[in-house]
């Protein structure tokens, strides 16, 4: 039972961090990548799809990415869900295929994309950390349920304090890594 928190808490955590990873990718450092926009949410046919499935997205040129919809009629759909994605991105619309320019990283847009990724990293450390406070509580409902004895209890501590200061450490190496992409 205890196992299975430890394994439950790792899952938790593992989950959080893919979605910094998704988040963080969304954030330009350099060089425009298809990543950017891969996993935008469009509303197709009533289905949500990520814009990686219902197009080819290329890269153009160091600042331009051009994306070609398999379905042309949903072109506009696909411009509007990339300005509701909060990039900060104006699609222009040549005939079937979607140009985004990304603008040049000036030192007030670095700034920005700092203070995005600041806040990323703080809201991915909390989530962590509250995962951590919530199976802790649960391995304290246990031992106070007698299920597990107080050894058995600090053991498992430990490890989730484990598995939470590898999380944070993966994190912030991350965060670093890509911190320094944005150096001006």
């Amino acid at each position: 039972m205890s196992n299975d928190i430890l394994n439950k808490a790792g899952n938790d955590m593992k989950k959080s961090f893919y979605k910094f990873i998704n988040s963080i990718n969304k954030i330009r450092t350099g060089r425009v990548s298809t990543s950017l926009l891969e996993n935008i949410s469009v509303e197709y046919y009533g289905n949500i799809s990520l814009l990686k499935y219902i197009s080819n997205i290329t890269v153009d040129n160091n600042n331009t990415l051009k994306i070609s919809v398999f379905d042309f009629s949903i072109v506009p759909i696909v411009c509007k869900a990339i300005l509701k994605s909060n990039l900060g991105l104006n699609p222009n619309v040549v005939g079937n295929i979607i140009k985004i320019i990304f603008p040049s990283l000036t030192k007030e847009r670095k700034i920005f994309l700092k203070k995005i990724l600041n806040d990323e990293v703080e809201k991915t450390k909390i989530i962590i950390r509250n995962i951590r406070r919530i199976y802790n509580n649960k391995l304290k409902k246990l031992l106070k349920n007698k299920n597990i004895d107080i050894g058995n209890e600090r053991n498992k501590k430990n490890d989730i304090q484990k598995l939470t200061n590898n999380y944070i450490k993966k994190i912030q190496d991350i965060y670093m890594k890509k911190k320094r992409n944005l150096k001006f």
